[in-house]
């Protein structure tokens, strides 16, 4: 369902620390360059700064363009990661909130306290050779723009905003950062997964979509209308009532040359507590006597209460569960695709079997010869 991220989603604003660091050209320009010390005091700041792992530190010297994009991705992720928890099935919810490593910014109160949990601080540390590699061999000023230079060959750019200089390294460090990139293409996956369950959940009819065959089931349970769910049973759960019916005719037809005065029959019935053969005339009474004497109750949706279509599996071309959350928590109703493409109830198949074609098989058996 997910791309899953890295182990490691931290942020490493250190990594122009190493060889591997990043490099950050300047347009050229025909003014001469003048000497700042200024920007090297800036730029001293923000060097040790990330040699303490100071992310507060590390912030304020940073530009509004940084603060902005921190501030932009934290809202992102907050908005998915709440309708993570709002509207994900609580069996998928753990696995989507980690792949969105919702541990970096669920908690936080503003941007700058993100930045500072995102901040990876095992890799703040320096050598001798390195420190000499961080030493500013030139600086040069162009207006309100200025880039140092070290002895490493590596290249700081700044911005001038008020009175103090910027240093805008993290925005292109946080612009190429892969976990960045990961984290919004789950997000992505997330808001697709949300926005398809809300369509499923929507009081669709279409009996070309499982959901649509669910609502239909749904609202007919809740109206009481017997009939209605039993012309949306799928071809299996009718062919078993139709050899349930005629199991039940058979019964009946035993019943009456053995107990040839209705009285007796009713007795015998009554003691065996199947009354209700002598009542089936069709396949539907047989189907509406089952659901009177409440043998359907535990598979078929709640008849009352809110129901909430949380998404559609699809397990072949021919089969799909539907799952649905309500008070007494999630389940799922079985459904077939028929000729056509509409969409059948399956979830009774078993209970039919169970209590009116393998009871009236055994009852048939337990008939008394004489």
């Amino acid at each position: 369902m997910f791309v899953i991220r890295d182990e490691n989603t931290q942020f490493r604003v250190a990594s122009f620390l190493s060889a591997a660091c990043i490099f950050v050209g300047f347009a050229a320009c025909d003014d001469e360059p003048v000497f700042e010390p200024t920007v090297t005091a800036a730029f001293q700041s923000f060097i040790g700064a990330v040699k303490a792992g100071d992310g507060g530190r590390l912030w304020e010297l940073s530009p509004p363009e940084f603060h902005s994009l921190v501030k932009t991705f934290r809202a992102e992720m907050l908005e998915i990661s709440r309708l993570v928890r709002e509207e994900y099935p609580e069996s998928d919810r753990d696995i989507a909130l980690q792949n969105l490593a919702s541990e970096l910014y669920e908690g936080t109160g503003t941007p700058r306290e993100m930045f500072i949990r995102m901040l990876s601080k095992d890799s703040m540390t320096t050598d001798d050779a390195t420190d000499r590699g961080l030493q500013p061999v030139a600086v040069k000023v162009y207006g309100d723009e200025a880039v140092v230079e070290t002895k490493g060959g590596e290249t700081f750019r700044f911005e001038l905003l008020g009175d103090e200089w910027r240093c805008t390294t993290l925005v292109s460090q946080l612009e190429s950062w892969p976990a960045l990139t990961r984290l919004r293409k789950n997000a992505a996956i997330a808001r697709r997964n949300i926005e398809s369950w809300r369509r499923d959940k929507q009081e669709t009819t279409d009996k070309n979509k499982p959901a649509g065959a669910f609502n239909i089931v749904l609202k007919a349970v809740r109206r009481g209308a017997r009939v209605t769910v039993y012309e949306q049973l799928d071809k299996s759960s009718r062919r078993a009532l139709k050899q349930a019916f005629d199991a039940c005719s058979k019964l009946q037809k035993d019943l009456e040359r053995r107990f040839p005065g209705k009285s007796s029959r009713i007795a015998y019935l009554t003691k065996r507590n199947a009354r209700w053969v002598e009542q089936v005339a069709n396949e539907k009474t047989l189907f509406a006597l089952l659901w009177d004497r409440k043998k359907f109750a535990s598979e078929l949706p709640p008849a009352d209460g809110d129901v909430t279509v949380l998404r559609s599996e699809y397990i072949s071309d021919d089969s799909a569960v539907v799952i649905a959350s309500s008070a007494a928590g999630e389940r799922r109703f079985q459904f077939r695709r028929v000729l056509g493409g509409e969409w059948r109830f399956a979830n009774l198949h078993a209970t039919i079997e169970r209590e009116a074609l393998r009871f009236l098989e055994a009852e048939s058996r337990a008939l008394p010869s004489r």
